[in-house]
């Protein structure tokens, strides 16, 4: 899954450059724009939410923060490294600095976290209509927790495959793995994580809408968990093309031709998409009016303060008068 390996080959064949059939300047522009992006917004939602103490206190907006982190991870390490590789047309793992295992383990590492992440925010979501608002608090706060734990020791667990198995060129310092092993990564950091996503999300989904009815008839009903929501699709969607391309991996050689030009537009196109989701996740906790507003104080530097004025005083003190 790092993306700065950017050829194939065979054991015979010359390896291929993914800059035979795609424009290296358009990509490096593309890259460019969403690494500034990412960073620039994770970091943003991040403050807003750090520096608002009711967010601070959110067991949902805990969660929220560890997928920015991760994100910032992902766009901080693989998607500088990838926008570098573009910009200079220079690949950073060579023989000098055999960075690829790493870069391999996070890759898969990083999609592996955020889709268990979110579907910690499922679970919270759930709990929120389940628990009472005064004593719920707490009961969520250390379920976020043992989630966020889990999320992060169980995606490390899964890691294990490509450290036992993987080796290195010594010559190139190319990762190599072999097709079955890569195959194996690819489906138990998607597939189990994707599949909990979608029936969380969608019961999710089922559950508020239901709610919201019930809610309409006795009180003001809760805001909809539009984020979350949209979360889930995102982390489904953007990561499928790639989990697609790992497990039908295959090689090509210059005298593939058209095959292998198509094969390289399919690795360009889905490892994108994939990058994408790191960049757009934090769009998607804006959706949310609070997070919204904590944005809005933080980037205004200033905070929403009592509307009081002497009209209100003059009110109160005449009110007093004509009671005496």
């Amino acid at each position: 899954m790092a993306e700065s390996t950017e050829h194939f080959g065979g054991e015979d064949d010359t390896p291929v450059s993914m800059f035979h059939y795609i424009n290296r300047k358009a990509l490096a522009s593309f890259e460019l724009i969403f690494c500034i992006s990412g960073l620039v917004t994770n970091f943003v939602v991040i403050a807003g939410i750090l520096l608002e103490p009711k967010l601070r206190r959110s067991s949902k907006h805990f969660i929220i923060v560890n997928i920015c982190i991760v994100c910032l991870i992902q766009i901080g390490v693989l998607g500088t490294t990838n926008t570098y590789s573009s910009i200079t047309n220079h690949y950073i793992v060579g023989p000098d600095n055999c960075f690829s295992i790493v870069l391999e383990a996070i890759g898969y590492f990083n999609v592996s976290v955020v889709l268990m992440l979110v579907t910690a925010l499922c679970i919270d979501a759930y709990l929120d209509m389940l628990l009472p608002h005064t004593t719920g608090k707490k009961i969520r706060v250390c379920v976020a927790t043992e989630l966020i734990l889990c999320s992060w020791f169980g995606s490390a667990i899964l890691i294990v495959p490509l450290v036992v198995y993987g080796k290195i060129e010594p010559t190139s310092c190319d990762f190599n793995l072999k097709e079955k092993y890569r195959t194996m990564l690819g489906l138990l950091h998607y597939l189990p994580q994707a599949v909990i996503v979608f029936f969380l999300g969608s019961l999710l989904l089922l559950c508020t809408i239901i709610k919201r009815g019930r809610d309409s008839l006795t009180q003001r009903p809760n805001e909809f968990p539009i984020d979350i929501l949209v979360a889930c699709l995102i982390v489904i969607t953007l990561n499928l093309p790639f989990s697609v391309f790992s497990t039908a991996f295959n090689y090509c050689s210059k005298e593939d031709g058209d095959a292998c030009a198509s094969m390289y537009t399919f690795w360009a196109v889905s490892s994108r998409l994939s990058f994408s989701t790191f960049v757009v996740l934090p769009y998607v906790w804006m959706l949310s009016k609070v997070i919204r507003q904590s944005l809005h104080r933080v980037l205004c530097c200033c905070s929403k303060q009592p509307n009081l004025n002497r009209n209100s005083y003059v009110s109160v003190y005449t009110d007093n008068d004509l009671r005496l």
